[in-house]
């Protein structure tokens, strides 16, 4: 899982706590990759050219 914990803190206390979580794939995957399978289209590279 990865996330952030944002906290409401009044003086000095912690008075509200708020976490907001995902899970994660465990196969690291390329932006382009990742772009492609939400999309359906692979993104241009540097250069210009699309990548298929």
């Amino acid at each position: 899982m990865r996330g952030v914990t944002l906290f409401d803190i009044i003086d000095g206390q912690i008075v509200a706590g708020r976490l907001y979580l995902e899970d994660v794939e465990r196969q690291v995957v390329g932006i382009e990759d990742a772009v492609e399978a939400l999309s359906g289209r692979r993104p241009p590279t540097a250069g210009g050219k699309t990548g298929s």
